[in-house]
């Protein structure tokens, strides 16, 4: 039959949608309102007194598994980052200084790591590093550390101010905003 076009053969037409079984049929109510679930507040720990905030984060979890209970408490560590380690050369007696600084800090104050060339001394908070580095200015040791972040200078461009605009007027106004001015350049074009 393909090789005469005119010759149609007996088949009969079958439609090209397949037959549904019985168990596909199309869902029902029930089975649209099922697939909404809540989950545990993972902001309670944010959150402030309101009452409809902690009404939110004692709803218990369902159809979650990796959800956290809702009755544990949420921890959250906090870290001082932006704490820079402390390089010591030339020590001669490592038991002697960690006794010093434990003294001066606290058993937990900072942690230690050594290389051949140096000690690296890596406090725990601000407090502690500014104790050491005290102690460090007192006995005149060797010692390397970089700035703190929150003592850090920063480069600033303040666009679209005129170009008369007095270099001690653009002073005095970061001043007032509590800003320590080390520099203040009007780029004239």
């Amino acid at each position: 039959s393909a090789l005469n076009p005119g010759l149609v053969s007996p088949r009969t037409h079958k439609s090209s949608k397949r037959n549904l079984s019985s168990s596909s049929l199309s869902p029902s109510l029930t089975d649209k309102n099922s697939k909404v679930f809540i989950t545990p507040n993972r902001f309670v720990v944010l959150a402030t007194n309101d009452s409809v905030d902690q009404e939110a984060a004692a709803m218990p979890a369902s159809n979650s598994t990796d959800a956290p209970p809702a009755n544990q408490p949420h921890t959250v560590q906090i870290r001082d980052l932006d704490i820079p380690p402390i390089f010591i050369k030339d020590i001669a007696n490592f038991s002697a200084f960690n006794t010093i600084l434990t003294n001066i800090t606290s058993q937990k104050g900072f942690t230690c790591r050594a290389s051949s060339a140096y000690l690296k001394v890596i406090p725990s908070s601000r407090i502690n590093y500014y104790k050491i580095v005290e102690h460090l200015h007192e006995t005149d040791a060797s010692f390397h550390s970089y700035t703190p972040r929150h003592l850090r200078t920063h480069r600033v461009v303040i666009r679209n101010l005129h170009y008369s605009t007095l270099n001690i007027d653009i002073i005095n106004a970061l001043n007032e905003l509590g800003h320590k001015v080390k520099h203040v350049h009007n780029a004239k074009n």
